[in-house]
């Protein structure tokens, strides 16, 4: 099975960066991601690979994974595969092949920039995991965020995030 028919990329952001950054990350993800088809969902409309705008419903943890979930339900491949607007990732991450649907993998290999510059490595600080660079099942990851948001209102008040 390609890549293309194992794998969707959902894209997901609130459009809140700076949008000559943004537009950065997303020809460095068009550069990587090979032929693995892009489901973009945003607040605003954006030029990636099948977008759903969402409108502006606000940034937080709630609406991020509703988000997130609405790609997951767009999406017709097993596998689905995380980018968010303001992370790089290399061409190895792309072309991993999980073993099992009803896990997820996450890409370990993680550094995150402090915007104030602190951190071990020149304002860089290691991760070791994230949400934002993992590969799970599509089924999975709607299960698990339905789970997460069950009982609350589709979309949230970004100052109230997971109140």
């Amino acid at each position: 099975m390609s890549a293309k028919d194992l794998f969707t990329i959902i894209y997901y952001t609130s459009n809140r960066e700076d949008e000559a950054f943004e537009n950065k990350i997303k020809a460095k993800l068009l550069e990587v991601c090979g032929d693995v088809p892009i489901i973009s969902v945003s607040q605003k409309p954006i030029d990636l690979g099948k977008n759903i705008c969402v409108g502006e419903v606000g940034a937080c943890d709630a609406n991020l994974f509703r988000q997130i979930q609405t790609g997951c339900e767009a999406a017709t491949t097993p596998f689905v595969i995380s980018a968010e607007a303001d992370c790089l990732y290399p061409p190895e991450y792309f072309q991993f092949v999980p073993e099992d649907i009803d896990e997820y993998y996450r890409f370990d290999n993680l550094y995150v920039l402090s915007q104030w510059g602190d951190g071990d490595y020149g304002g860089f600080y290691r991760k070791d995991s994230a949400p934002f660079a993992q590969i799970i099942g599509r089924d999975l990851y709607i299960r698990m965020i339905k789970k997460a948001l069950e009982g609350k209102p589709q979309w949230n008040n970004p100052k109230e995030h997971f109140r």
